[in-house]
């Protein structure tokens, strides 16, 4: 009977506490040895590399002749890979990141041979509940974790189910993934080693089920000798040698029914900890990778799809070079920003070529789709805006080298749209003053295409006589952006004075200026485009309505809000709709924190700062003026100081009595008929060992809160997880440390608090939706309950063992002078006291990602004035992803947030020969409903379900 099933592994974090080329370096040596004595001991039948296939690429291309070998070994079933491509913090980076994390290490694992079909995540800290789904679409029925279960998952083995019913078999790493790491390679001694770690488990094991033994640990190579010692020591019957796959496939038949269930995410600090702290360290990381995520799913890739669909070649080398970017950023010890500050460094180079790549294939498919449209020049400029994703309503920008007086935007049909001209950047500079011969100049203009030269836009030409033989010709350029100027037009007038008798030079001067931003409001079709044209307003015509906005002596007011400013900065805000005042809304509240990478850690006594100093005495601390005035949108500019510690004191249990100045600057924006109030606050942070943060005071009482998640909504209560006693045995993580159970949770776009006044029995909501913050807590005292959203945390270590929020190292003692974060820091969010807790996935997709706006040359495309080329319509479905498949089809993913069952609509402006809905791999699992034009097919959708529909188009 198999007593003992060992698995020998290695953990490999990429980088950490090395960079990335130290642990290469390493690694080459590990492999070598790993590959060299499976080749050479067919007794030793496996080795597990640590459930990702990056590592594989990193080794070849310093070892290229070993790929045959290697081959050979993941064919045999000799050594385990995949099926992640990186090892990533599921928590922290999007759904689809995850999927496509999936999909590109079960393809690279299959040019070896096979894929390791286990969802192994030793080591992530935590787990979000959808993971199941997610695993369960690439046909994964299995996983293996060890961070996040609680004190009711006591065994090896529990069920764990998501939201939708699907439902994964964990082998629990209770005892860590490092609880063989250290067997003695001696017959004399390693049975008796064994039997401890039987003993460890004692309770947690279930019968007929044998102890997993795993044989590694962070960044080891392989215990050469092992198959000779158990043999050695007469455990060739008891002792196993074998894959994780294969543990679980000899544990199956024994696993009870009544092991325990589990549903939603893992995040319980109980046996080990989970680092809550790292969801805020190093915030700029959380930022670059929201951001850049939502430029790859929300702009290039669904753009391109639209493009291909009128066309275009479809962009697959380079959105898989991008997408290789931003995962090779997403390992746990990365993006969770737990590493050398060497590691970070090359995370920015990583994230500017994703983001680079992914920007030149949107702006380029945005260009080809705007062409097909249609647009009059002959009354101004032409402007198209693309919507790559469903039908909505907001504000749009653009960028225009000249805005007429009165300026309104036109569509098909006469609609008139209000328009305003918001900045403008960069003073009047002199861009060039050059003398040719006429021919020279004829040969000059051939450089001019459409009106722009070298990026800049001809806002104006006029020509002027210096002298008998001297034309000057003077040039008006704008940085990019639409125009109305009609160079074509003007180049004929302008031709014949070139012809004139005596005429030897030609004096050109060109004026440089800063480009103008313009904005409107107007309704887009979806996946689709619409074109306008910029124009005055004629003297006899009326101008468009733009609804309830005004602005005055520090307000703002639309027909939902009244914004106003107090004294400390914070707003206060009117909520029409409820007839309620908040009063103290995005207070900045500035605390110590004497923690690591990993966890925040208050000091013994602290000094909260929460209220700006003023420059004199007798004057308002917060500066406020208004910079916007509408008719689209109104913005107020709050300008406050604030005086904070300079760092920690030399003892690290308070705060330095010196102090330092903050200053910050917040712009509050609200556009007529919106019903959020949209924010910008820039920091400059001068000071370290501090955590700063917004605050949101609520009317009432809060017990739950809801984030965004990944592809769910989690409902969380509001107070810390209370532990029972912990179990004598501990696992290898919990002896090394141990984690107080924290208020803060994370959150994906947006966390909407639900409250009731007890003495009135009123009850509502305040939502934050942010674009890149990522922690929140509900906090009670003083009488009051607040919503609190971190803006950053500065520390100054990778890890410190002297924390109250935890024992013990979770890293390595190593400064880390960068995660402090100083300097200019840019934070956005939104604030909503009357959003309906059902539309806060729909409201952050349209505040995550706004449509593309093209301004171009006249438009004479095929297609018409507007284009709409899909739409799906369903109660409770939220857009994640349109790509195109390797066989040319469309893949359309949504899913349902809102726990209901229903019918999706799908519509296609071509005809469609087949739709089916597939697994996230592209597995086929049911036809739609396809009517009998070709024009729409319908898709039966389960509570929760993530939807992938698969479109064959004619």
């Amino acid at each position: 009977m198999t007593r003992f099933w060992i698995v020998p592994h290695t953990h490999w974090d990429r980088e950490w506490y090395r960079s990335f080329q130290d642990f290469r370096w390493m690694l080459v040596d590990a492999l070598d040895r790993i590959i060299e004595t499976l080749c050479a001991d067919a007794s030793f039948s496996h080795f597990m590399l640590d459930g990702q296939t990056v590592i594989l690429d990193d080794y070849l291309a310093l070892r290229p002749e070993r790929r045959a070998t290697l081959q050979g070994l993941v064919a045999a079933g000799r050594l385990s890979v995949g099926p992640w491509y990186v090892q990533p913090d599921d928590i922290l980076v999007s759904g689809e990141a995850l999927i496509r994390n999936l999909a590109r290490g079960m393809a690279s694992a299959g040019t070896f041979g096979k894929q390791m079909m286990v969802g192994y995540l030793p080591d992530s800290f935590g787990h979000i509940g959808s993971l199941p789904s997610i695993l369960a679409g690439f046909g994964i029925t299995s996983a293996g974790l060890m961070r996040g279960p609680g004190a009711t998952l006591d065994k090896v083995f529990f069920q764990w189910s998501a939201k939708d019913g699907s439902r994964v078999l964990v082998a629990y790493l209770i005892d860590g993934y490092g609880n063989g790491a250290e067997l003695p390679m001696d017959a004399a001694s390693i049975t008796g080693v064994l039997d401890e770690l039987l003993a460890r488990q004692e309770g947690a094991l279930l019968p007929g089920v044998p102890l997993l033994v795993m044989n590694g640990i962070d960044h080891r190579s392989i215990d050469v000798e092992l198959p000779r010692v158990l043999a050695a020591a007469g455990l060739s019957v008891e002792a196993t040698i074998g894959s994780f796959a294969g543990y679980i496939d000899a544990a199956r038949d024994a696993v009870p029914d009544t092991i325990p269930q589990w549903h939603g995410e893992l995040r319980s600090v109980y046996r080990c900890p989970i680092t809550v702290g790292c969801m805020s360290t190093r915030q700029w990381i959380k930022g670059e990778d929201q951001a850049i995520s939502a430029l790859l799913e929300r702009r290039a890739e669904p753009l391109a799809a639209m493009a291909s669909l009128l066309g275009a070649p479809y962009p697959q080398a380079a959105l898989d070079l991008s997408w290789q970017y931003l995962l090779l950023n997403q390992p746990h010890d990365s993006i969770c920003g737990c590493s050398i500050d060497a590691v970070h460094d090359d995370m920015k180079y990583r994230y500017a070529q994703a983001r680079g790549l992914a920007a030149h294939i949107a702006d380029d498919a945005a260009r080809f789709i705007a062409g097909r449209l249609s647009a009059s020049s002959s009354r101004g400029a032409a402007i198209v805006a693309v919507n790559p994703g469903p039908a909505r309503t907001g504000v749009l920008s653009f960028t225009a080298a000249d805005v007429p007086d009165r300026p309104v935007l036109e569509a098909a049909g006469g609609e008139l749209f209000a328009v305003q001209a918001v900045s403008e950047s960069g003073e009047p500079a002199l861009f060039f003053d050059e003398k040719f011969r006429p021919a020279q100049l004829r040969l000059a203009m051939g450089l001019v295409r459409n009106g722009e030269i070298m990026s800049y836009r001809i806002q104006d030409a006029r020509t002027s006589w210096e002298s008998d033989t001297v034309l000057r010709v003077d040039l008006t350029l704008a940085e990019g952006g639409a125009a109305s100027f009609d160079w074509n037009g003007w180049i004929a007038e302008t031709m014949p004075l070139l012809n004139r008798k005596g005429l030897s030079t030609i004096h050109a001067v060109g004026m440089r200026f800063g480009k103008k931003t313009v904005l409107f409001a107007a309704g887009m079709p979806a996946f689709g485009a619409r074109s306008f044209v910029l124009r005055s307003l004629k003297p006899d015509e009326t101008g468009p309505g733009t609804g309830l906005l005004r602005t005055g002596r520090g307000f703002l007011e639309n027909e939902c809000y009244r914004v106003s400013v107090e004294r400390d900065g914070s707003l206060r805000v009117y909520d029409k709709k409820n007839k309620r005042l908040h009063r103290g809304l995005g207070r900045l509240v500035d605390a110590g924190d004497r923690g690591d990478e990993y966890s925040f850690d208050p000091p013994g006594t602290d000094r909260i700062i929460d209220r700006p100093r003023g420059r004199l005495p007798l004057l308002r601390p917060a500066r406020t003026h208004v910079t916007e005035q509408g008719p689209v949108r109104a913005t107020l500019r709050i300008e406050a100081d604030y005086r904070v510690p300079v760092a920690l004191a030399r003892d690290r249990t308070s705060r330095s009595r010196k102090t330092v100045p903050m200053h910050t600057v917040r712009f509050v924006s609200l556009a007529a008929g919106a019903s959020r109030i949209e924010c910008r606050a820039e920091i400059d942070n001068a000071a370290c060992d501090h955590r700063v943060r917004a605050h949101f005071p609520l009317p009432g009482r809060c017990a739950e809160s809801e984030a965004g998640g990944t592809f769910e909504t989690v409902r969380r209560d509001c107070r810390p997880e209370v532990l029972p006693p912990r179990p004598a045995r501990g696992g290898v993580a919990s002896d090394l440390s141990q984690e107080v159970p924290a208020a803060t949770h994370p959150f994906t776009g947006f966390v909407a608090a639900p409250w009731t006044d007890a003495a009135s029995g009123i009850h509502g909501s305040l939502a934050v939706l942010s674009r890149g913050s990522r922690e929140f807590e509900i906090m009670e005292g003083s009488g009051r309950t607040e919503l609190a959203v971190t803006l950053f945390r500065s520390v100054g270590w990778l890890s410190r063992a002297d924390l109250v929020s935890r024992t013990g190292h979770a890293g390595i003692d190593i400064p880390t002078p960068a995660a402090q974060e100083q300097g200019r820091l840019v934070f956005e969010y939104a604030v909503s006291t009357c959003s309906d807790l059902s539309r806060l996935p729909a409201e952050w997709e349209d505040y995550r990602c706004a449509p593309v706006v093209v301004t171009q040359a006249p438009l004479m495309g095929e297609r018409g004035d507007t284009l709409s080329l899909l739409d799906f319509e369903g109660e409770g479905m939220t857009f994640s992803s349109l790509t195109r498949t390797s066989t040319s089809r469309l893949s359309l993913r949504f899913f349902e947030h809102k726990g209901t069952a229903g019918t999706v609509t799908l519509r296609f402006e071509s005809l469609a020969r087949a739709v089916r809905k597939t697994r996230l791999d592209g597995t086929p699992l049911a036809d739609a409903r396809l009517a009998d034009d070709g024009r729409s097919a319908q898709v039966d959708v389960a509570p929760f379900e993530i939807v992938t529909a698969e479109i064959e188009l004619a």
